[in-house]
């Protein structure tokens, strides 16, 4: 199990492009951990309509990128299954789709 972090604010297309590359992963258990903070452009709506298992936390438009990379940690600390994975990602990253695959093979 792998929890992908990354935190957005009004970036619909390029959060799609980064969910559309989680969804391609040949490594399946991926838990994404969105903090939108404060978005207006119907982000979080596609994300869930995408990835209904997402976790979404939401932000007011204050938390930034440092503000809301913590908001992520607090949640992984409490929620988190302690075995698995944690990757922070920018929403505009690219990657492959055995990237995840590779880096869990890495990791264990």
């Amino acid at each position: 199990m792998i929890y992908v972090v990354t935190a957005v604010h009004d970036r619909y297309e390029i959060t799609k492009s980064f969910v559309t590359q989680l969804l391609s992963q040949t490594y399946k258990d991926i838990t994404l951990v969105l903090v939108d903070d404060g978005s207006t452009d119907g982000t979080q709506e596609m994300v869930r309509s995408l990835m209904p298992d997402a976790v979404i936390i939401q932000g007011d438009g204050e938390l930034w990128w440092g503000g809301a990379l913590h908001e992520a940690y607090k949640w992984i600390k409490k929620n988190a299954d302690p075995e698995a994975y944690v990757m922070f990602a920018n929403d505009d990253s690219t990657f492959d789709e055995g990237y995840i695959l590779t880096a869990v093979k890495e990791l264990d």
